[in-house]
Formats: structure tokens, sequence, C-alpha cells
């Protein structure tokens, strides 16, 4: 997206390195990492200094296996949807292309994908169904209006 990013990320990590108890904690100090060495990145290609981001990023657990395959399916079509792109295929910041085995790349789980859709055409099909039709359960919206409070 021009001003924000989504990531749905699996935390494996539980080990607790704070005296409060959070199920984020692993995954903060990873997205703390990530964007200092980012920042650190693109203030040295574009000979610039400063922070490249306001405030803090936000998290939400996704607690449910409904939730999480619409919420792969709303980032990746996001995009088009947010009329960037006509082809989901043409947005080059996203991994829909490993989903769909048109593209290797790291950052996908591909047993995820192969555990949950048996061909890429499913996924696609799910992909471009939401696409057409725009809607996505309550409970998901409802989730997704969540992460802007």
């Amino acid at each position: 997206m021009l001003n924000h990013y989504h990531l749905v990320v699996r935390v494996t990590d539980t080990e607790q390195t704070s005296k409060v108890p959070s199920p984020l904690t692993p995954f903060s100090r990873a997205m703390k990492n990530f964007l200092i060495s980012y920042t650190k990145g693109i203030n040295e290609r574009y000979s610039r200094v400063g922070t490249l981001f306001q405030g803090m990023f936000k998290a939400k657990p996704i607690e449910t296996y409904s939730y999480l395959i619409n919420l792969c399916v709303y980032v990746h079509a996001n995009p088009v949807k947010d009329g960037l792109v006509q082809d989901i295929k043409d947005w080059p910041y996203s991994n829909y292309l490993e989903w769909i085995g048109e593209r290797s790349g790291s950052l996908v789980d591909n047993e995820f994908v192969k555990d949950n859709f048996d061909t890429p055409n499913e996924y696609i099909d799910l992909v471009m169904e939401y696409l057409k039709t725009r809607n996505l359960p309550d409970d998901i919206r409802s989730y997704l209006n969540t992460l802007d409070e």
C-alpha cells in the first residue's frame, strides 16, 4: 500500500522476556529489529536520516481459522481493491505469486498453502470472488475495523 503495509505473521517463539505476559512480545521484538534494519537500509540508500514510520505498528492476534483465511485474501486483494493495480499479479510487494506457485520466495509458508488449498486455482478463485463482490463476512469486517482503532 502507499502509506502502510499489512503482514500476516505466525509467531513461533513463545519465550517471554518481559515480566508482563503478552503473546505479542516475541513479535514486537522481531518487528523492532525489522523496522530498525529497514530504516537503516533506506536511509543509507537514499542518503537520508531519521525515522520512516510514524507511530507504533498495530498488531492483533488472529484467533480463528476463518479470520486467518479471510485476512490473507484481504491482504492479497488490497492493491487491486484500492486501485493501485488492475491485476493482482502486478503488485510487486506481495507474496501472492508465491501462494499460487508462480514465483519462489522465502516469505511464504508453502506447507500452510498446501494444507489449506488443494490447488493454486482454489486460492485464486477465493481472491477473485472477493474482488468481484468486495464481500467479507461481518465478523471479519468488524475485526478489520478494530485494527483502525
